[in-house]
């Protein structure tokens, strides 16, 4: 082992809470570059990648890593229903909180708690939905980038006005119908409530 990666590892064993954060990101996303931004680590691809597998590995967590750059933007229109979805009802629940993580002011990403509670959420939904993460129709990687692109106005959040959810949306996508009445089947209710028609009245002439 050279003196180089004994010393980096060292420094994270000496980071106990650090250790733990990214054990919990590695085993939920199999992009070494995806983990890396997301933790703001230096070390060397190789280095993260090896450390990477032998989180999965530990943690019975299948699948091959990843390479490429991460994610950049999300398309919604080409999301599945089902992913717009679950996407919506993650989104919901990051931000169901006294500040949802943004600043008050510019609305910038803030708090030290920020990436464990992303991965507090995701594991929620995995735990909720009884999915193995290998194969979760929407991946950790998507509900971060779906997070950031809302903090930057790049998704709205859309109320239905047939069902009363909420779901993610663009400004250029406002006709998409709501995942959650795709999911669940509702009839769609017409937008004009029609009026009930009055009787005829029978005038009666004076004789």
């Amino acid at each position: 082992m050279r003196n180089s990666t004994l010393k980096t590892l060292c420094e994270w064993i000496g980071d106990p809470v650090g250790l733990a954060r990214f054990e919990e990101v590695a085993c939920l996303s199999p992009r070494t570059s995806f983990v890396k931004s997301l933790l703001n680590l230096s070390e060397s691809d190789e280095f993260v990648r090896g450390q990477m597998q032998s989180a999965r590995d530990r943690n019975g967590v299948s699948g091959k890593l990843s390479r490429g750059a991460p994610l950049g933007m999300v398309n919604v229109k080409s999301l599945k229903p089902s992913q717009r979805y679950m996407a919506s009802v993650l989104l919901s629940w990051m931000l169901n909180s006294d500040d949802g993580g943004l600043s008050a002011i510019g609305g910038d990403i803030v708090g030290v708690d920020l990436v464990d509670r992303l991965v507090y959420v995701y594991k929620r939904y995995l735990n909720y939905t009884g999915t193995p993460v290998e194969s979760a129709d929407v991946g950790f990687e998507l509900f971060v980038l779906v997070f950031r692109c809302y903090t930057l106005a790049e998704i709205d959040v859309l109320g239905c006005d047939n069902c009363g959810s909420n779901f993610i949306s663009t400004r250029q996508g406002h006709a998409m119908r709501c995942p959650v009445c795709d999911a669940h089947a509702h009839p769609c209710r017409s937008k004009k409530t029609p009026q009930p028609r009055l009787p005829e009245l029978q005038v009666r002439r004076a004789a």
